[in-house]
């Protein structure tokens, strides 16, 4: 019982401390000083001139009749005038600008108004806005703000310039790969009809490492005849027109399953297919081969099991959002950055040309959407695109 009150005693002394402290501190902070009104910082006329003066945006008044009254002394440097100019009329001013007049018109019209022009080797950005009376709201005048903008309008003309040159450098390689696959048609033609009239006429007296060397020749010349056929294709989207279409997605997913339906029973894959929208507007080809692709994807990179895929979708606001998974073998996501890169392929298959999802992409994004996947190493991958619903 001792003990208890002894403990109690102790609590108690260390709480009076604690209040003691508490009390001391709240005392310190009322002490302190609150900054009187008179410190906020509220600027006067001459501030904001000061303020004007140093900053790289120069500030003019117009009247109603288009007269420059004031400006800023920064204004007159960047114009390479002396204050003489103000009391001129803008229109005179200006008068070898037609951007410049018309937007001073439409600012006198109460309309807001910009332009960008090349004076004395420099471009200024002019910006009109109209100002108005705070009692009844009339228009008093316009407010002009002027800024050398010359450095960014010169990034932006190279930027422009780089981006006109990659245009040009891509329809050049359009049409290279176009011109070369088109012409090494026939010359691959001709190299496996004689490979394979070699095996007809003299097969007999060959040995089977000459036999095996003309089958891989043929393999070779097979696989390259794919390969050509592919990047035709893949260049082809690029060119022709979208020619869109009301598209039923169910009836284009029925018909890829058809196209793939000797490859699909020989694997025994199970296919679920959830509710897809009646129409979306695409291109029916185009969006047919997305799901070709894809599909078969999902099957072959499958070495285990029964391969099951299931094919879904939502609607979202502003696009159609389509997804296809499977339980394969799944890709690696240091290879994230090459899986849609054309020639590229995850296992170098032979019968592969590394076009399929290149293909997919290229398609995607000309119906103004995004694919990506997720996916788990050895447990499957899911792959997402979109259909944008504003194409016209």
């Amino acid at each position: 019982m001792h003990e208890l009150e002894r403990e109690l005693e102790k609590l108690k002394e260390h709480l009076s401390s604690s209040i003691e402290i508490i009390n001391s501190s709240k005392k310190k902070i009322l002490k302190k000083k609150a900054i009187p009104h008179s410190k906020v910082l509220i600027p006067s006329t001459e501030d904001y001139q000061s303020i004007l003066q140093h900053t790289d945006v120069c500030v003019c008044l117009i009247n109603l009749e288009g007269v420059l009254e004031h400006s800023v002394d920064s204004t007159f440097s960047l114009f390479n005038r002396d204050k003489s100019f103000v009391g001129v009329s803008a229109f005179v001013y200006f008068k070898d600008f037609p951007m410049v007049l018309s937007a001073l018109e439409s600012a006198l019209d109460g309309n807001k108004s910009k332009c960008t022009i090349l004076y004395d080797e420099k471009y200024l950005s002019l910006k009109f806005s109209p100002f108005y009376d705070g009692e009844d709201n009339t228009q008093k005048g316009i407010c002009l703000l002027v800024s050398d903008v010359t450095h960014e309008y010169m990034e932006g003309l190279a930027l422009q310039n780089k981006v006109q040159r990659l245009d040009s450098f891509n329809r050049d390689l359009e049409q290279f790969a176009y011109v070369a696959s088109h012409d090494l048609h026939e010359p691959l033609r001709m190299v496996t009809n004689f490979l394979q009239l070699l095996d007809q006429e003299y097969g007999e007296k060959l040995d089977e490492e000459a036999k095996s060397y003309i089958n891989f020749a043929v393999d070779g010349a097979a696989r390259m005849q794919r390969l050509i056929n592919n990047l035709l294709l893949f260049n082809r989207v690029g060119k022709v027109d979208l020619q869109l279409k009301p598209v039923n997605v169910r009836n284009i997913i029925d018909l890829k399953i058809v196209q793939l339906e000797d490859l699909i029973n020989s694997r025994s894959v199970s296919i679920d297919i959830e509710k897809m929208p009646k129409k979306i507007i695409a291109q029916p080809k185009q969006i047919g081969l997305v799901f070709y692709n894809l599909l078969k994807n999902a099957i072959e990179f499958n070495r285990e099991g029964i391969p099951k895929i299931n094919i879904n979708f939502k609607e979202l606001e502003k696009e159609w959002l389509f997804s296809i998974q499977d339980n394969g073998v799944g890709i690696d996501y240091k290879y994230k950055d090459f899986v849609f890169n054309p020639f590229w392929s995850l296992n170098h298959r032979k019968d592969g040309t590394g076009i399929g999802l290149a293909l997919v992409k290229k398609i995607i994004h000309r119906h103004g959407g995004k694919v990506w996947f997720e996916s788990e190493k050895n447990k499957g991958s899911i792959f997402y695109f979109s259909v944008a619903k504003n194409l016209t």
